[in-house]
């Protein structure tokens, strides 16, 4: 998941409200029911002497906008057009991109 780490590190450089100060700990990843992805990321947090980790769990489009930030930065072309979201793919977060011919299109038909 250093890809992911990435992605989040760069999104978080151009949106510092999107998480807390801290050290990124922990990275999960796995489906939701609604067929999208539920992500969490654990932030730790140093006060003094005292240590605080929070977890955060990103919204759909901060996803979906964190994916993009990370095509964008290593140059990975992406279409303008077209439905974006996030999903798993071979057990990773992948950027999903329908274009418009496909928006009617059944995902299983899709990836066959």
């Amino acid at each position: 998941m250093p890809e992911l780490l990435q992605a989040i590190q760069s999104y978080r450089r151009v949106h510092p409200d999107f998480l807390p100060h801290g050290e990124l700990n922990e990275l999960g990843v796995k489906p939701s029911a609604d067929g999208g992805v539920h992500l969490t990321i654990d932030v730790s947090m140093v006060y003094g002497q005292m240590r605080q980790v929070l977890r955060i769990e990103p919204v759909a489009k901060d996803i979906v906008e964190l994916l993009v930030r990370c095509c964008l930065e290593n140059n990975i072309p992406i279409p303008r057009a077209g439905r974006k979201s996030a999903g798993i793919v071979d057990g990773m977060l992948a950027l999903i991109i329908c274009t418009d011919d496909e928006i009617g299109v059944p995902r299983l038909a899709r990836r066959a």
